[in-house]
């Protein structure tokens, strides 16, 4: 079925491979980028072309009329900038019946994050370097001693979208001191992520390439490189496809069936040929060196189309090797780099400027094939010299890093000096010391949106559910108004939105649970203060600039006319992770020689339903003896020592929105029993070791916590949670702040672009 496909980032080679394959395959292109006459658009199977102002939501919205206007039905973004920019309003995309080709937001900025990427590897037992997450320049040199020199230094993200902007990153570094690695730390710094710390890993660059679907692999692809853009690591501009080797695809497949990735994705190893392939890294999208698996026999573009279209894919059944590919341009940079010389702390050999012009100038690989000139296509082969030489003569854009995120998420109000974006956070959940609370979360998030530049003040208040506490804190929360310059309100809870009413900037409100669900009460029955706590939080979201919510399920409750966004709270990763169970014991000064299993709650709350719990494990007491340990008033940093040292938890709460203490205890390993409540069970699908109840019944609870229990195991959990990073949900978070003040009539702030040359 012929589709009409709209291909982005047209200067990249991997733009060209689409359009081309794309084209023969009977498919209307189109090409849309930031040049004049992109690479991609010298090809005679590009219908019509579309020039972005620059990589923006604002410029996407212009392009996105463009393409209803063409009757475009999918979009293909080529890059990691133009991902993250289409997944952002991918339901305007999608509204429009155009399907959006790459996996989902969660899914693209996991991969998107080099640390997070190895961490999941990791868990799913493939090699990965050696290699730490500093916080801190002091941390990066003592990483750096601990791992033993040379290192590499690599910045976490290659782009990432902070506040309406890209922040980009300009490749690895390398060091053989700590002179050098504090210079290259300072050079690879993005704002407040310190790049990571890996040791070396020495042999060849080899890539295999799949196309999934939600973690089914439909075709596979492999290449080795023979030359490399940079000398010292990057894109090839030489290369040969090669047999699909084991060693590389068994760790692929499992990396990709755990991330149930969907699209197209390029997972790269060093190969010594001796040791067990050491993954580098991931791209989640279409790679530089496409046009050489489609020249093989596997039409990876073509493939994708028909997948998003919900046609029938049949994967070719194998592919030619042996198919040499050269990038003519690829190669001139190349020797660009090495006139540039080894870069400082680069501990391999590096070609001297005659081998480079020997690579440029001599004879390739008999059969070599070139990437843009083709018999029947020959226009691109010009366009790329014209591309690449406007590359080398236009005076350079400057890539300011910028030194603090607060200068990445500014922007300049009408004639005026840029001023960070001013959030007053509402919210009566806000934990106080001494006082046991759950709400930790809200905290955190105040605190990540601060260390990411948004100016967050919060105002606090105990409703109590009592109506006379509102109303003082609405005249409170009004003075602040008046007095304090905002750009926008972020209401915690349904209720706190209250006290923004009416608006005097735009609203955000986060609905977490009994807001929307109602209150429970005594006997497991919904009171009545409840049921008007739901009605008039109900009247809040109507008059919302924007509705988030922590799980799918809760948007059922809203009214029918307002559009929410899902966003769960997130996790700090560098606080909950596993710890070994006797040292967690020795550290809370639990017995070392009982099974212990947690509930974590306040026992008094009766959605929380404690009695259900004592049920169970009085039923379980007697075959398998148990001690309950129950988490209220623990202190929050202590909660992962206490999940580190429990064989289990057990969770039989009756309503929530997404609960927190169910991930958490994910990401430390502990295995989980659970009712079906709130997205619990999105969370604990496909964990061996962890049981979600087809029922409540204190039987079934206890037979369940049996089988857990018996199994004398922890959980791989940490992978299953690790998209929920705060860091990751803050950036979520802060793009939905610009969203809203670009759609205000009262908002000043517009968002600050850098642009950035795309690298295919």
């Amino acid at each position: 079925m012929t589709s009409r496909v709209l291909v982005l980032d047209g200067s990249t080679t991997q733009a060209l491979a689409c359009v081309r394959a794309l084209g023969r395959a009977g498919h209307v292109v189109f090409v849309a980028g930031v040049e004049r006459r992109p690479l991609a658009a010298w090809s005679r199977h590009c219908r019509a072309r579309f020039r972005l102002a620059d990589e923006t939501l604002t410029a996407f919205t212009a392009l996105r009329a463009w393409a209803q206007q063409h009757g475009v039905q999918v979009v293909l973004p080529q890059t990691e900038r133009s991902c993250i920019l289409c997944n952002l309003q991918r339901e305007e995309w999608e509204a429009l019946g155009i399907a959006v080709g790459c996996g989902p937001h969660d899914l693209v900025l996991r991969a998107f994050d080099k640390a997070l990427t190895l961490e999941l590897a990791e868990a799913c037992g493939v090699r990965v370097p050696p290699r730490r997450v500093p916080t801190s320049l002091a941390d990066g040199v003592a990483a750096a001693a601990a791992l033993g020199y040379p290192v590499v230094v690599k910045p976490r993200f290659s782009h990432f979208w902070e506040g309406g902007r890209f922040v980009s990153g300009d490749g690895s570094g390398y060091a053989r001191d700590r002179t050098e690695l504090e210079a290259q730390m300072r050079a690879c710094r993005q704002d407040r992520f310190w790049p990571l710390i890996q040791g070396f890993v020495p042999g060849r660059g080899k890539g295999v390439f799949a196309l999934c679907d939600h973690g089914t692999p439909l075709a596979w692809f492999a290449h080795e490189r023979l030359r490399d853009v940079r000398p010292s690591g990057s894109g090839s501009s030489l290369r040969r496809s090669i047999v699909l080797d084991p060693r590389l695809q068994a760790p692929a497949a499992r990396l990709l069936a755990a991330w149930a990735w969907h699209g197209p994705a390029m997972v790269e190893f060093r190969d010594d040929g001796e040791n067990e392939p050491c993954l580098i890294e991931v791209n989640g999208r279409f790679w530089g060196s496409l046009d050489l698996a489609v020249q093989s026999g596997v039409d990876f573009p073509t493939l994708w189309v028909r997948l998003l279209r919900g046609e029938p894919v049949d994967p070719p059944a194998g592919y030619e090797t042996g198919v040499t590919s050269r990038w003519l341009w690829g190669d001139v940079k190349r020797m660009l780099n090495i006139l540039k010389g080894r870069p400082p702390g680069y501990p391999e050999p590096y070609p001297s400027v005659l081998e480079g012009l020997r690579e440029v100038l001599g004879p390739q690989p008999p059969g070599t094939r070139s990437e843009t000139w083709q018999a029947d296509d020959r226009w691109p082969a010009l366009g790329e010299w014209v591309q690449g030489i406007a590359g080398l003569v236009r005076p350079a854009r400057p890539r300011r890093r910028p030194a603090s995120v607060a200068q990445a998420i500014t922007a300049p109000p009408l004639g005026g000096e840029a001023q960070p974006v001013r959030v007053l956070m509402i919210t009566s959940g806000w934990p106080q010391p001494g006082q046991p609370q759950t709400t930790h979360f809200i905290k955190r998030q105040a605190e990540f949106l601060r260390a990411a530049g948004v100016h967050v003040d919060v105002f606090h208040f105990r409703g109590e559910r009592r109506p006379w506490n509102y109303a003082l804190a609405w005249l409170r929360a009004r003075r602040r108004l008046a007095f304090g310059r905002y750009d926008l309100v972020h209401a915690q809870f349904g209720q706190s939105g209250l006290l923004a009413l009416p608006k005097r900037v735009p609203l955000v409100v986060t609905y977490r649970g009994s807001d929307l669900l109602g209150i429970v009460g005594q006997g497991g029955r919904y009171t009545r203060a409840g049921r008007i706590l739901q009605r008039l939080t109900r009247m809040v979201a109507t008059q919302a600039d924007a509705v988030i919510v922590v799980s799918e399920h809760m948007k059922r409750h809203l009214p029918a006319s307002v559009p929410a966004t899902v966003l769960p709270s997130g996790l700090d990763l560098t606080l909950f992770r596993a710890v070994p169970r006797d040292a967690a014991r020795a550290r809370l000064g639990l017995p070392l020689d009982r099974r212990l299993v947690l509930f974590a709650g306040n026992p008094a709350v009766p959605r929380k339903r404690y009695e259900l719990a004592t049920r169970a494990i009085a039923l379980l007491n007697p075959s398998l003896p148990v001690e309950l340990i129950v988490a209220w008033g623990v202190p929050h940093a202590d909660m992962p020592y206490l999940m580190s040292a429990c064989d289990a938890m057990v969770f039989t709460s009756m309503q929530e929105g997404s609960p927190n203490v169910v991930k958490e205890a994910l990401a430390c390993d502990l295995p989980v029993v659970s009712v079906h409540v709130g997205d619990v069970a999105e969370r604990l699908g496909g964990i061996d070791g962890c049981e979600l109840c087809p029922d409540e019944r204190p039987e079934t609870i206890a037979a369940s916590l049996a089988r857990v229990l018996e199994r004398r195991q922890r959980i791989a959990g940490r992978a299953t949670v690790i998209h929920l990073d705060e860091n990751t949900l803050t950036a979520r978070l802060i793009a939905l702040y610009h969203s809203v003040l670009q759609r205000s009539p009262r908002g000043t702030h517009a968002p600050l672009t850098q642009q950035v040359q795309n690298v295919g």
